[in-house]
C-alpha cells in the first residue's frame, strides 16, 4: 500500500470509499465535490500556499539598496531638487499639523491609517504646484476591507492610486481616509501602490531613529520650533543630514553627536530589529544612553552565490536564521531529512525508521514558513502582478512606526532601501513623494499592450479571479497588429519568473497576406506574453527551427502536425527602471525582454475523453518529443500539463483528425545554445524530474527527464480529470508544494501504489504503473551502483529509461 503524508492519507481514504463494484470492475463513485478549474490560475492561492515560496524568493532574490540610491533608480528623484522648493512644500502649516498628528500616542497600528495618507495627499497636494505630475497618486486607507480579484484575501493597509479610481466608480475619499472601501471594494488592479503599517507599542518620540540602523549614520530629533508643538523637520539647506561616503544620512553636529531630543527618552526597547538582511540591530541600552559598541552592517552591494544569483547576505555572507532553515531546491538536502514516509531513490532502499532529527527538521519549517512584515508586502506585490492586469513591476513601502523602508519587485528581484525616518528625515519623504507623484503608468509597472482597465463594475466578487478583466479589450503589438481580446485563458501567479499571460483573440488588423486571411476568417487566435531572460534563444527561433528541419527528409513532415506555429512574433521595448537595474547590478541581475506571440489556437489535452483518442495525443506527444531530441538538439525542459496540447485537423480525406501538440518551448535547450541560458530556472516544480529538484546533485538535462515529467502530466490527467475537470485527488497538493516536499512526495509515488485512474481512463492506468515500474528500477539501479562505487549511465538510468522501453509501454 502506498504510504502517504498524513494529508494524504486522507485523500486515500476518500479514494476507497468512492469505489463501487460494478460488472466485475471497479468504478469511480464521482458524486463527490468536484473542483472546478479555474482559467486564469491552475489553483486557487491563499496566504498559507504562497507564504513558503514568498520566504524563498525574499531570501534568493532580495537586494537592499541605499535609499538615496532607491529614489534615484527606481523613482527617477534626481539628485538635484531645489531644495528651495523643497523647504516651500515642508513648511506648509497643514502638512505640518498632518505630521504631528501622526506623532500622536495611539494604542494600535489602525489609529495611525488616517494620519499616515492624510500626511502624504498633502505633501503631494503641495509638492504638485511646483513639480509637473506624471499619472499622479492619492492615498487612502484600505484594511479592514479585502481587495477583489483574487483569492488569497489580502486587505493592505493603504493604498495609493491615481484620481481616476477614486472618481469611477465614484468614492468618497474622506470616507477612505477613515474607513477604507468598505461598500466598494478596490480590485487588485486599482492601487498603483500599497503601503503596509506596523506598530511596535514604543511611542514615536522614544523609537530609535531608522537611519542609525542600517549604516551607522545618526539623525536625532530636533528640538520642537517655538509656538509648534511635536517635532519639527529637518531643513534641506540647513540643517539637514550631512551625507557620508556611502551616501547615507549622518549628523549634521559637530563630532557627530545627537542634538537634544524633543523629549527625553524615558522608556527602553529590548527587542532587536532585523534590518532587511542585516544582522539584528540593538535598539536602545535600558540606560536610556545611545549604546557604543556599532551595529554589523548589511552589505549594500550584491553578493553572488556560487551559482551566480543575487542574493541579499549578512556581514558573514550567511542567509537570515529563518529563511536558511528553508529546505529544498534551493536550500539544504532533500534526502538527508529522516523521519520522512517512504523511501529515497537516490540515497537507499526503503527505511521505515523515524528519528527526531526528521521531527525537528519539520518544526524548524513550519517556523520557516510564517508570514513576515517582508512577506506580506511581497504578497500583496504577487497579487498586483498576478491579478491586477499586465504589470511589470510594483512599487510599495513598509512602515514600522516613524521608519519607512521603499520597497520594490520585478521579474527578477525584489529591492528593499535602507529604512529612514520620516518624521525627522522629511526632506527623503518629500523626495519618496515628489518621484510617485512624477511617474507615468509605464514607470508605475501598467504595461502598455492593453489599455489599463478601470471598468471594475463587471469584475466578479471579491474572492474570485476575474476571468474577464480584459474581455473586449483591444491589444496592440508592434506597428500593425491590433487583436481584440476574447478571454484570459492563463496568466502565471509569481513574482520572479517568466510571468507568462496568455489571452484567446480575434485578428482585426495585421501585416502580410497570411494575417489578412486571419483578419478575414474572424478565426481565433493565441496570444502569448512572457518575460523570458535576454541570454536564452528565443522561443521563436527553436519553433522555427524545428518545423524547418521536417523539410530535410520526407518522413519527416508528419512531425509539423505535432509542432505549434507561431503567426506572428514581437520583442517589445525594455523598461527604464529595469535598464537602470542592469547597470546597476551588472550580471547579477536577470535581464528580460518583453515578448509578444500570436500563435495557431491549440486546446488542452484534460479536455479529451475519448480513450483511443487520448492514447493517440499522448503517443503522438512523446514521438514528438524524441524526434526533437534526436533529430534537432531540442530538449523541451518545461513540460507540464499546461504545455501538452492538441490541434483540430483535416486529414487527406476531409476528416476530422486530432493531432498531440508539445507547446510553450521558453525553457527550450537548442544545441547550438551552449551552457546555461538563465541564472534562473522557472520551470514548473509540480512536473520536473526528481533529479532536477535536487540541487546537490548537479546534472546536464537529459531527455529521460523531459520523459519523467510525461509521467507526472499522464498521472495527473489519467488520476486527476473527469468529464474535462480536475477533481480533487492525492497528488493535488503537488501544485502548492516546495522543492523539498516534492522531492519526498515524488520518492513516496515511485516507491508506493498510484492512485486510481478516473472512469474515463481505466483502460490507460496500465501505461502509468509500468512506466512508473521503469523509473523506480532506474532511480533504485544508481543507488546500488553508487553505494558499490561502479559506474553509472546517467543519460538513461543505466539502461532502465529509454525512448524504446518509453514508447514499448505506451503503444500497447
Amino acid at each position: 500500500m502506498c504510504v502517504y503524508e498524513s494529508t494524504e492519507l486522507c485523500h486515500v481514504a476518500q479514494w476507497v470509499s468512492g469505489f463501487k463494484s460494478s460488472g466485475g470492475r471497479s468504478t469511480f463513485n464521482f458524486q463527490r465535490s468536484v473542483l472546478l478549474s479555474d482559467p486564469n490560475h491552475a489553483t486557487k492561492h491563499t496566504q498559507k500556499d504562497y507564504t513558503p515560496h514568498l520566504l524563498q524568493e525574499i531570501n534568493q532574490y532580495q537586494q537592499i539598496l541605499p535609499v538615496d540610491e532607491f529614489l534615484k533608480l527606481i523613482l527617477s528623484c534626481p539628485d538635484d531638487l531645489s531644495e528651495k522648493k523643497i523647504d516651500l512644500i515642508l513648511a506648509d502649516e497643514q502638512f505640518v499639523a498632518e505630521v504631528n498628528a501622526y506623532m500622536k500616542p495611539v494604542k494600535g497600528e489602525q489609529e495611525r491609517y488616517r494620519p499616515f495618507v492624510c500626511m502624504l495627499n498633502r505633501l503631494a497636494a503641495v509638492a504638485s504646484k511646483h513639480y509637473s505630475a506624471g499619472l499622479g497618486v492619492q492615498f487612502a486607507r484600505n484594511d479592514p476591507t479585502i481587495i477583489r480579484g483574487s483569492a488569497a484575501k489580502r486587505k493592505p493597509d493603504t493604498f495609493g492610486g491615481d484620481l481616476r479610481i477614486f472618481r469611477d466608480p465614484p468614492r468618497k475619499v474622506e470616507d477612505m481616509h477613515k474607513r477604507g472601501p468598505s461598500t466598494d471594494p478596490l480590485h487588485w488592479g486599482e492601487p498603483s501602490t500599497f503601503a503596509e503599517l506596523k506598530f511596535t507599542g514604543v511611542p514615536i518620540e522614544q523609537t530609535p531613529i531608522a537611519t542609525d540602523l542600517p549604516f551607522g549614520g545618526t539623525n536625532s530629533r530636533l528640538q520642537p520650533t517655538s509656538g509648534t508643538q511635536g517635532i519639527s523637520r529637518i531643513s534641506s539647506s540647513s540643517s539637514a543630514p550631512v551625507s557620508s561616503t556611502d551616501g547615507l544620512p549622518r549628523s549634521a553636529h559637530a563630532g557627530g553627536s545627537a542634538p537634544a531630543t524633543a523629549k527625553p527618552s524615558s522608556r527602553t526597547h529590548s527587542k532587536s530589529m532585523n534590518v532587511g538582511k542585516g544582522a539584528p540591530i540593538a535598539i536602545k541600552p535600558p540606560s536610556g544612553t545611545r549604546s557604543k559598541s556599532k551595529p554589523t552592517l548589511p552589505s549594500t552591494t550584491p553578493a553572488s552565490s556560487t551559482d551566480g544569483l543575487p542574493r541579499s547576505t549578512h556581514a558573514n555572507g550567511s542567509a537570515p536564521a529563518i529563511i536558511g532553515s528553508l529546505s529544498g531546491a534551493e536550500c539544504s538536502n532533500p534526502k538527508s531529512m529522516s523521519g520522512s514516509p517512504g523511501a529515497s531513490l537516490v540515497s537507499g532502499r526503503p527505511s521505515s525508521n523515524a528519528s527526531g532529527a526528521g521531527f525537528a527538521a519539520l518544526a524548524t519549517a513550519d517556523a520557516a514558513t510564517r508570514e513576515t512584515p517582508e512577506s506580506q508586502c511581497a504578497s500583496y506585490a504577487l497579487e498586483m502582478l498576478s491579478h491586477g492586469g499586465l504589470r511589470t513591476h510594483v512599487i510599495g513601502a513598509l512602515v514600522t512606526d516613524s521608519s519607512i523602508e521603499l520597497l520594490y519587485y520585478d521579474r527578477s528581484i525584489i529591492i528593499k532601501s535602507s529604512p529612514f525616518d520620516f518624521i525627522n528625515d522629511q526632506v527623503r519623504l518629500a523626495k519618496w513623494v515628489i518621484g510617485m507623484i512624477r511617474l507615468n503608468a509605464a514607470s508605475w509597472g501598467f504595461d502598455s499592450a492593453i489599455k489599463r482597465v478601470y471598468r471594475y463594475k463587471d469584475i466578479s466578487q471579491s474572492g474570485a479571479v476575474s476571468k474577464s478583466l480584459y474581455n473586449g479589450s483591444i491589444m496592440k503589438l508592434g506597428p500593425s497588429w491590433k487583436l481584440r481580446i476574447k478571454d484570459m485563458i492563463f496568466n502565471a501567479h509569481c513574482i520572479i519568473g517568466r510571468a507568462t499571460a496568455v489571452f484567446l483573440a480575434t485578428v482585426e488588423k495585421a501585416s502580410g497576406a497570411e494575417g489578412r486571411e486571419l483578419v478575414k476568417q474572424k478565426k481565433y487566435v493565441i496570444v502569448k506574453l512572457s518575460n523570458p531572460a535576454k541570454s536564452r534563444t528565443s522561443e521563436t527561433d527553436i519553433i522555427n527551427h524545428a518545423r524547418a528541419r521536417t523539410s530535410a527528409n520526407e518522413k519527416w513532415n508528419r512531425m509539423l502536425n505535432h509542432l505549434p506555429r507561431v503567426l506572428y512574433r514581437c520583442d517589445r521595448a525594455e523598461g527604464r527602471i529595469q535598464q537602470a537595474l542592469l547597470a546597476r547590478f551588472g550580471e547579477s541581475y536577470e535581464m528580460r525582454v518583453p515578448k509578444a506571440l500570436v500563435m495557431e489556437q491549440l486546446f488542452p489535452i484534460t479536455q479529451l475523453i475519448n480513450v483511443t483518442t487520448v492514447a493517440s495525443v499522448y503517443q503522438g506527444i512523446v514521438e514528438g518529443s524524441e524526434w526533437l531530441h534526436t533529430e534537432c538538439e531540442i530538449l523541451h525542459r518545461d513540460i507540464s500539463i499546461n504545455n501538452l496540447m492538441y490541434r483540430k485537423a483535416k486529414n487527406e480525406n476531409g476528416e476530422d483528425v486530432i493531432y498531440g501538440v508539445l507547446n510553450d518551448f521558453d525553457l527550450a535547450l537548442w544545441g547550438p545554445a551552449k551552457g546555461p541560458q538563465s541564472k534562473q530556472h522557472t520551470g514548473t516544480k509540480q512536473f520536473m524530474s526528481i533529479d532536477l529538484l535536487d540541487h546537490t546533485r548537479p546534472c546536464s538535462h537529459f531527455h529521460r527527464h523531459d520523459l519523467e515529467s510525461i509521467f507526472y502530466v499522464m498521472v495527473f490527467h489519467l488520476c486527476g480529470y473527469h468529464e474535462g475537470e480536475e477533481i480533487a485527488f492525492p497528488l493535488q497538493k503537488w501544485r502548492k508544494a516546495t522543492g523539498e516536499s516534492l522531492y519526498e512526495s515524488k520518492n513516496t509515488l515511485f516507491m508506493g501504489v498510484l492512485p486510481p485512474a478516473t472512469e474515463h481512463y481505466i483502460p490507460l492506468r496500465k501505461w502509468i504503473t509500468r512506466l512508473k515500474t521503469i523509473f523506480r528500477e532506474g532511480y533504485l539501479a544508481r543507488s546500488d551502483a553508487t553505494d558499490n562505487l561502479e559506474p553509472f549511465d546517467e543519460k538513461t538510468l543505466g539502461g532502465h529509461v529509454t525512448f524504446r522501453k518509453f514508447w514499448d509501454i505506451i503503444n500497447t
